[in-house]
């Protein structure tokens, strides 16, 4: 059950119940302010909204959704269903279908393609106005670079629009840039790996707005099979700066990267798990020009569990309030039960050290893992979404969907929090996704 902190889960599309239909509605991540995208819903003139996609069957086209919320996450509905984006046949979509991100206004980016997985189409730009719940018209595509599946999107220093997707039908991360109405010639981002090729869905990344370097974790795949975890810059001239390659000896790759990478000082932090998939840890590199990586020996970032007999550990969400470093993830427990646990330091000159933590749900009777956590906070309340089947959700034939817990009370974190680089609480210039104008935007063509 619950512990005292939070509510019950909310399921945000109750149609995922509906056994057999094939509806899987999935959350996309939403990169605000450049920094690294956050998998949670964001808050724009007092409304939650969260970007969302659907599956697909053989019946079924799949869609982007942007759902929305006028209840404090309470209840959920789509915004303006007509006009969402749609796949061009039916057939279930892979994962990371776009790129979003906030142009710092009133408007996501979508960066995507609809065309079919095995033959793949051109890119495509597509802006939610969030100040009247609408979809724009389609743009960008003259000149777009083709793909399959498209993992995340930045708006950069010069102005540009920095997209991430899949080269040669999935087996490369490719990206290219956006400006004034013309796209740049692609570019592969895993040309530093020599011993084979590289996963898009795979990709988990940050943006350094002070340089204009994205931070890339990638998983590569050499000629026997085995899993790499790749480090690589990309730089504001989109050429390839620092690169490294971990190997498959140091942390569990066997799902490529899930958390998110976040930017404290100089330090560069990475959510990680290590082969025994025992304890949730950290690769910390510094300095951010050019970083040296170390990963945080056991117990990790949590001395109080998750206890012996742990399993299915995902690699914990990070994020920093400037005083506080925080991660969330999920595990389960040595006694079956499906918990959310939080771990916090203040020790952001070595973030290896003073690490605590606790458990804010844990379910023994789930019928499936949740996972893919990731903290958002609106007001003073703090909610934490998650993939998945949820423990309060055991429906025959149910399948997966993104779901949301609220807390019940002001949780125990400091007054005011960063989530993914973004000031939260008290009220800053930016309320979740609404910050200060920046000077310079993403240009449509005329």
């Amino acid at each position: 059950m619950a512990v005292a902190l939070f509510g019950p889960p909310v399921q945000m599309y109750a149609g995922s119940t509906d056994a057999g239909l094939g509806l899987v509605v999935l959350g996309m991540a939403v990169g605000v302010q450049g920094c690294a995208p956050q998998y949670a819903p964001i808050l724009y003139n007092g409304k939650l909204w969260r970007v969302v996609y659907t599956g697909g069957s053989i019946v079924n086209p799949a869609q982007i959704w942007m759902l929305v919320s006028s209840d404090s996450g309470v209840t959920w509905s789509v915004a303006d269903l007509a006009h969402s984006p749609t796949w061009s046949v039916p057939q279930p979509q892979a994962a990371n279908p776009g790129g979003v991100v906030f142009d710092g206004d009133h408007s996501l980016i979508l960066a995507h393609t609809t065309a079919s997985n095995t033959v793949g189409g051109p890119l495509q730009l597509q802006n939610f106005d969030l100040s009247t719940g609408l979809w724009g018209a389609v743009y960008g595509t003259a000149g777009a670079p083709s793909c399959t599946t498209c993992s995340a999107a930045y708006l950069r220093s010069d102005g540009s629009l920095l997209v991430f997707f899949d080269g040669n039908l999935g087996t490369q991360v490719s990206a290219a840039s956006y400006n004034a109405g013309i796209w740049t010639a692609p570019f592969a981002c895993d040309t530093n790996f020599v011993a084979g090729g590289t996963a898009n869905d795979d990709l988990a990344s940050v943006y350094d707005p002070t340089s204009g370097t994205v931070h890339c974790f990638l998983t590569g795949f050499d000629g026997s099979g085995n899993h790499h975890i790749l480090y690589q810059q990309v730089l504001l001239s989109n050429v390839l700066g620092v690169f490294q390659d971990f190997g498959p000896a140091d942390f569990d790759t066997s799902s490529g990267p899930r958390a998110n990478p976040i930017i404290v000082g100089e330090n560069l932090l990475w959510g990680a798990e290590p082969v025994s998939d025992l304890y949730p840890t950290l690769l910390v590199g510094t300095p951010l020009a050019s970083p040296v990586f170390s990963l945080l020996p056991s117990p990790g970032i949590d001395p109080q569990g998750p206890g012996g007999g742990a399993s299915g550990l995902y690699s914990p969400y990070l994020f920093s309030d400037g005083s506080t470093i925080s991660a969330v993830y999920v595990v389960t427990s040595g006694l079956g039960a499906q918990e959310i646990r939080v771990a916090q330091t203040s020790n952001l000159v070595n973030p290896a050290l003073g690490w605590s933590a606790s458990t804010v749900y844990s379910d023994p009777t789930a019928a499936a893992a949740f996972s893919g956590p990731s903290l958002m906070l609106f007001g003073r309340r703090l909610g934490i979404t998650f993939e998945g089947p949820p423990p309060d959700f055991p429906v025959t034939g149910f399948n997966p969907s993104t779901e949301l817990f609220m807390a019940t009370a002001m949780p125990p974190f400091p007054a005011a929090i960063i989530i993914r680089g973004v000031k939260r609480v008290p009220a800053p210039s930016c309320q979740n996704v609404a910050p200060a104008p920046i000077s310079k935007r993403v240009k449509q063509a005329v």
